[in-house]
């Protein structure tokens, strides 16, 4: 399992400390022994119960476990029918054969450069002279300022 989720499982333990003993009873004690034998051992929860945005700070697998205890534990049956097909309505909207082939507009790619400016870039080029040919037309300068 990677260690990120057994990070998110101390969180998670925290959080359920944190909660009202009515709440916890309904989680499944199979489940809180699963995070309990899966949770990181080196990891110590940051979570400030005290900070009113407290739930800002925990990391987004933390966010997807309570997520998941939220659905299978804590709402009515009629809500979880409802979760359900909000769920399954968004994927069928995702996947849907007509968004999967739609064709997308797609525009011609712009000139990387135009013709002046490539011209332009190509006149900038330095060639090198040869170190004689600089001697050259330095002795040949020095003469002719005279």
């Amino acid at each position: 399992m990677e260690e990120c989720y057994r990070e998110a499982f101390v969180e998670v333990l925290d959080i359920i400390n944190h909660t009202e003993l009515e709440l916890v009873n309904k989680i499944s004690k199979k489940f809180i022994d699963f995070l309990n034998q899966n949770k990181s051992l080196s990891y110590k929860s940051q979570i400030n119960f005290n900070n009113i945005n407290w739930q800002e700070t925990v990391k987004p697998q933390t966010q997807e476990v309570i997520a998941l205890i939220y659905r299978d534990y804590l709402v009515t049956d009629e809500k979880r029918i409802e979760l359900a097909q909000e769920e399954e309505r968004e994927f069928n909207e995702k996947y849907s054969y007509e968004n999967l082939f739609k064709t997308n507009k797609i525009t011609a790619p712009e000139p990387v450069m135009k013709q002046e400016e490539l011209i332009e870039e190509n006149s900038l080029v330095v060639v090198d002279e040869k170190w004689y040919s600089k001697i050259f037309k330095f002795v040949k300068n020095l003469f002719s300022k005279k």
